[in-house]
């Protein structure tokens, strides 16, 4: 995606079918990986490029202690997601799919906690 620039809905729409096929293979369970077996995995968000032969896929991951062992997993596993997509995706090219760690929800805990500290510092005043 070019900075400065929103997606289009082509864009749009082939992430948002990417992003149901990926967590449809986690929820089924077709997508096995036995450094992946207790780990929760969820794609939160994806973006595609302009031309939709690259995709970003962020993910969360639950109850891994190793969250970016998890991401490595996943991305070594890229082929058997792109054949899983070929069969379902109508498009010319089957964009190639990079997962990243979304790390939203603790970025946004951290932030809050500082917003408690600020408001306990401001109590005690």
């Amino acid at each position: 995606m070019r900075i400065g620039k929103e997606p289009s809905q082509r864009q749009l729409q082939v992430a948002e079918q990417i992003k149901q096929l990926l967590n449809q293979a986690f929820i089924e369970g077709s997508f096995n990986d036995r450094d992946l077996k207790k780990a929760i995995i969820s794609i939160n968000e994806v973006r595609v490029s302009p031309d939709l032969k690259q995709a970003k896929a962020y993910v969360s991951i639950i109850d891994e202690k190793y969250p970016h062992k998890a991401i490595k997993a996943l991305n070594k596993s890229k082929a058997y997601f792109k054949k899983e997509m070929s069969s379902k995706l109508h498009l010319k090219y089957i964009p190639n799919v990079i997962f990243m760690l979304d790390d939203t929800l603790e970025t946004a805990n951290k932030i809050d906690s500082l917003f408690e500290k600020i408001i306990k510092k401001e109590d005690n005043k």
